[in-house]
């Protein structure tokens, strides 16, 4: 697949850049839950440099812990669901490339930038991680996820920047007691996320 996942990251904003380390660390983490490899490489281990956010080591650490938590919430309701929808797998690297775009087009298409989006998007990339790797295709996981915060850094980005940032993210789900998907008014289920997704696949 070209461009290369390294290629993607100086474009990334800096929203985008902390993104991609989530999804690759919680990915990685969802992998060996599942009883598989992670890749080498997939679950990027430094910190995002002051270049690109104002996180220090404890901000970086909570966010990541909140992030994986709000996901796992998600996945215990509906993952079986969405995991049900990808049964048929592509057969190749380009057809999974393109499954992706379709997918991320019409999941962020219009207005439906929200954290709720954010949160099906990366649970939507954690069923993609484990199918490549029970299908011989471990090895493009990480190029994969990369691909798709790049789809996703135009309006997925620009409402977390328009939002706080990613520190909003932490600010809002940080309380483990608050149900990120069974209250009627969270995000997930106001926006009908789960439902786009699952007519979407």
């Amino acid at each position: 697949m070209e461009p290369s996942a390294e290629s993607y990251v100086p474009m990334m904003t800096s929203e985008a850049q902390i993104f991609r380390m989530l999804l690759r660390a919680h990915a990685a983490r969802e992998l060996r839950k599942h009883g598989h490899d992670a890749p080498a490489g997939l679950a990027i281990s430094q910190l995002p440099p002051p270049s690109i956010g104002k996180y220090q080591l404890v901000e970086y650490s909570e966010l990541e812990q909140t992030f994986c938590r709000v996901v796992a919430e998600f996945e215990a309701r509906y993952g079986e669901r969405i995991a049900s929808h990808l049964r048929d797998w592509p057969s190749s690297e380009s057809a999974v490339e393109t499954f992706i775009v379709g997918v991320m087009e019409e999941m962020l298409a219009g207005s439906r930038a929200e954290w709720g989006c954010v949160i099906a998007t990366a649970s939507f990339l954690v069923h993609v991680a484990i199918c490549c790797s029970e299908h011989d295709m471990a090895n493009h996981i990480g190029t994969l996820i990369d691909y798709a915060v790049q789809l996703a850094d135009v309006n997925l980005m620009e409402f977390i920047r328009e939002h706080g940032g990613w520190t909003s993210f932490t600010l809002a789900f940080r309380n483990e007691h608050h149900d990120t998907v069974a209250q009627p008014s969270s995000t997930v289920q106001r926006l009908g996320i789960l439902a786009s997704l699952c007519t979407l696949l």
